[in-house]
């Protein structure tokens, strides 16, 4: 058997690879030449599933802010054109972008440690782009206090979300939107309809009048033909 101490505290095992009961968390293995040897082991958390959760939801924000900026701007060409993105037009996303970044940096009242994301390392740089720029800061928050950081992303990306939801919802914006065009498309197409099925009876009617010329045309000159005959006839014999 494995014999040693932790702390002070003897420990007996029937194995000396991954003993996992011994310290929360922490497996122990124990090297075939650690008899009446000694080291010294710091355990931390570990955290890079947390610091990849933040830093996803950072990514995603900033993909957003980057959507929304490229379609709600006019952008001057080389050839001095100008492109208008497909949202220019529409003020809502612009207000969107912008009450996204203040939302970013708001205070939130959470009764806890941390009330702002800066408080976590987390702010908008010059390009109003938003970073985990003092990882140190969010490391020590969760080592810390766990529950404080939990809070204020809770809070944070709770608003975040309704704000979104204003637009993504069944009830939101997009789908109003979209259902008002498309009402506007049906009436558009009925009023082509309504033209196309105008321009074929007025084709037809132009038809049935080019028709009824061509024969008076005809008759016209089928009567100048027989005058001709018989004024031509009497003048030959006079």
């Amino acid at each position: 058997d494995a014999v040693f101490t932790v702390n002070n505290l003897t420990v007996q095992r029937g194995s000396n690879e991954n003993l996992s009961d011994v310290i929360s968390g922490v497996n122990l293995s124990l090297s075939a030449d650690a008899e009446g040897k000694s080291a010294t082991l710091t355990i931390e958390d570990d955290l890079s599933a947390d610091i990849k959760a933040v830093q996803t939801f950072l990514d995603q924000f900033n993909a957003l802010q980057k959507y929304l900026a490229e379609k709600t701007a006019t952008v001057k060409n080389s050839d001095n054109t100008y492109t208008r993105g497909a949202l220019v037009g529409d003020s809502m996303f612009r207000s969107l972008r912008f009450d996204l970044l203040r939302e970013f940096e708001a205070s939130y009242s959470t009764g806890q440690a941390f009330t702002r994301l800066n408080d976590i390392g987390l702010k908008l740089d010059s390009d109003l782009k938003a970073t985990l720029s003092d990882r140190s800061a969010l490391e020590n928050a969760l080592r810390t206090d766990r529950n404080a950081v939990k809070a204020l992303l809770d809070a944070a990306l709770g608003a975040l979300d309704t704000r979104l939801n204003q637009f993504t919802g069944a009830e939101g914006y997009l789908s109003h939107a979209q259902n008002s065009l498309e009402s506007q498309m049906e009436s558009a197409n009925k009023a082509i309809d309504q033209m196309n099925e105008r321009l074929a009876q007025r084709e037809q009617s132009l038809i049935a009048q080019f028709a009824e010329l061509q024969t008076q045309m005809t008759m016209m000159l089928y009567t100048s033909q027989q005058m001709n005959g018989i004024y031509g006839s009497l003048y030959r014999s006079g």
